[in-house]
């Protein structure tokens, strides 16, 4: 039975990557490289399990703040930082943060903290070590948080040159072709047993995406021209519609795994290396489908980023 076979394989495939040395200092590297960036997050995660259990006093957040700051993958965040002062019996002073990827969401958030009282969690210990805990913050909340829509209403959003917009209808609707014909295509393969196509498909389905990717170069670098808009590319999926959200998502998964299944490929139960050679047939359609809905992603959010950019103040 196939189950069989491939709980059989199973522990083998898993444990491939690890058996590499190559491999495994790399993975060591990026563990190490992750516990190093996120370690004030672990350091804020262990206080906060510890501070739950520390006496409280009352603060009163007398400054609020909004700080831009570059993530780990270079995209820009915004850090809303509550500053609060109490005695014990020293004046004293401690900070909440929380981010956000939208500005306008982060001062939104931020301004309604302003004077306000809280109890803080002090360390019997330190007196110049406190914490607000998370879910005290969420109690004094009055605001709930902004939705996608209207946070991007609120934000000051450049206005693109008309070319330019031009350029991402053309771009969204060839990307939207080129999806629908290699759905077509993806489903005429698994119809007709994996039968592939004939040159001029291929050459046509190259060339239409070499076009949406010069497109989306070109905004891409129109746009990185205004600090607002810096790095689009990589926060595009804030304007994303749900569905093209839900789909590059879906897409992305079935790729990632067969590329996995193909890098393991010799651990695998004949059944499915067997099935692997069936799938390469279909492969390019996948591929395809993935590339240009990520494409009409792109033009689809820009277009709609630009929707009230033309009542905003901030042009480029």
């Amino acid at each position: 039975m196939l189950q069989a076979s491939i709980a059989r394989h199973l522990p083998s495939v898993l444990t491939r990557p690890f058996r590499d040395p190559g491999i495994l200092v790399v993975m060591v590297m990026v563990v190490a490289g992750v516990l190093a960036r996120q370690w004030r997050w672990l350091r804020f995660l262990l206080t906060s399990s510890a501070g739950r259990n520390w006496p409280t006093v009352s603060a009163v957040i007398d400054v609020v703040s909004v700080a831009e700051r570059l993530a780990d993958d270079k995209t820009a965040e915004y850090v809303a930082t509550l500053t609060y002062f109490y005695r014990n019996p020293e004046l004293q002073m401690g900070e909440y943060e929380r981010v956000f990827h939208l500005k306008s969401v982060a001062s939104t958030w931020a301004e309604q903290f302003k004077g306000r009282q809280a109890l803080v969690h002090v360390n019997p210990g330190r007196p110049d070590e406190s914490i607000l805990l998370k879910s005290d913050v969420a109690a004094m909340t009055l605001r709930p948080d902004l939705s996608a829509e209207d946070a991007i209403r609120m934000e000051k959003l450049p206005l693109l040159p008309a070319r330019y917009r031009l350029l991402a209808i053309i771009a969204e609707l060839v990307s939207f072709v080129g999806l629908a014909g290699s759905a077509v295509l993806l489903g005429s393969s698994i119809a007709i047993g994996g039968r592939t196509a004939s040159v001029w498909t291929y050459w046509t389905g190259g060339a239409m995406f070499a076009f949406t990717a010069a497109a989306t170069w070109l905004i891409e670098l129109r746009a990185s021209e205004s600090r607002p808009y810096e790095s689009f590319l990589k926060n595009f999926r804030l304007w994303c519609p749900a569905w093209m959200r839900w789909g590059l998502s879906l897409s992305g998964t079935v790729v990632g795994i067969v590329w996995f299944l193909s890098v393991v490929r010799a651990d695998l139960p004949e059944e499915l290396q067997h099935w692997l050679v069936g799938m390469a047939p279909h492969l390019p359609y996948i591929w395809g489908c993935w590339g240009f809905l990520g494409s009409a992603a792109f033009h689809a959010s820009l277009l709609r980023s630009q929707e009230n950019a033309d009542q905003m103040e901030v042009k480029v």
